[in-house]
């Protein structure tokens, strides 16, 4: 009986062991495979809420950074229309310089007319600016133009954001009429009315107006260079953390292959052994094992 139970006992525990040896090759088998510790939850349970939050914060990170980049473009248009649209109140209130002298006479003012005529045209197709059918002065009614050809507001007073970051956001759609948009067209409009009358006071109170709107206009490029600005700031951020994120998560779920395949051909080696003891346990003497 003794004998028995020795050897039943015996046998048992080779069988737990080849056990236990099977189901730790079959995961380093699994971790050889794909290169990853962690192929399902029960691998590591204390770990997978680690991987889940950091494939959440990649998924976010990504979306700020094509949000970033989509604002990068737009601000960066943004910027360049208003520079181009304080070329040409400079150039109309230098016009406005020219013709408030009295020794200029009226044939000369009505032909200065057709300028100031073609720099209005040019500063509402500048306003009326879109990227990809998207105008970036009309609000979130950016699908038209923000002003009409009577220089009249025609977009709404709401303002288009997109998300950077984690609660940091910056306007790419901007409500025209209180950047004094339309101050700068008005102005521009005064000097070509009064240019056409030969209105020489008009002239002359046209250089007020159109400063003021240089003023303003200049105010509205440094809002808008500072929401460039964030939105490059959280695009080179985004950049750094999707590295670092990435990093992170291969540091939690990757194994050297090196290391796993060594891992693999040790247990493989082990399995092989216990299956070899095993069945030499099975076919050999009972009174040998006395």
């Amino acid at each position: 009986m003794i004998v028995g139970t020795n050897l039943f006992s015996r046998l048992k525990g080779l069988s737990q062991q080849t056990s236990k040896i099977s189901d730790a090759l079959a995961e380093a088998s699994a971790v050889a495979t794909t290169g990853l510790k962690i192929n399902t939850p029960s691998d590591s349970p204390e770990m997978v809420n680690r991987i889940r939050d950091l494939t959440a914060a990649i998924s976010d990170n990504q979306r700020y950074a094509e949000s970033a980049g989509t604002a990068e473009t737009m601000l960066s248009l943004a910027d360049t229309t208003l520079s181009s649209l304080a070329d040409v109140l400079s150039a109309s209130h230098e016009l406005a310089v020219q013709l408030s002298s009295e020794t200029f006479n009226s044939d000369t003012r009505i032909d200065a007319a057709i300028t100031a005529e073609g720099f209005l045209e040019e500063a509402l197709a500048l306003i009326n600016t879109d990227i990809s059918g998207r105008a970036l002065f009309a609000g979130t009614a950016y699908d038209g133009d923000a002003f009409d050809s009577t220089l009249t507001y025609v977009g709404n007073t709401e303002e288009s954001v997109l998300d950077v970051g984690d609660a940091v956001s910056v306007t790419v759609g901007f409500d025209g009429s209180a950047l004094g948009l339309g101050d700068a067209l008005t102005a521009i409009a005064g000097l070509e009315t009064a240019l056409a009358a030969d209105d020489i006071p008009g002239v002359q109170a046209s250089l007020d107006t159109l400063e003021s709107a240089l003023n303003s206009l200049s105010q509205v490029q440094a809002t808008i260079g500072a929401e460039l600005t964030t939105a490059d700031d959280f695009a080179s951020f985004s950049e750094s953390m999707e590295f670092e994120l990435a990093s992170q998560l291969a540091n939690v779920q990757e194994v050297d292959p090196i290391e796993a395949l060594v891992r693999f051909n040790e247990l493989q080696t082990m399995y092989e052994t216990a299956l070899s003891v095993t069945a030499s346990s099975n076919t050999g003497s009972l009174f040998d094992r006395i």
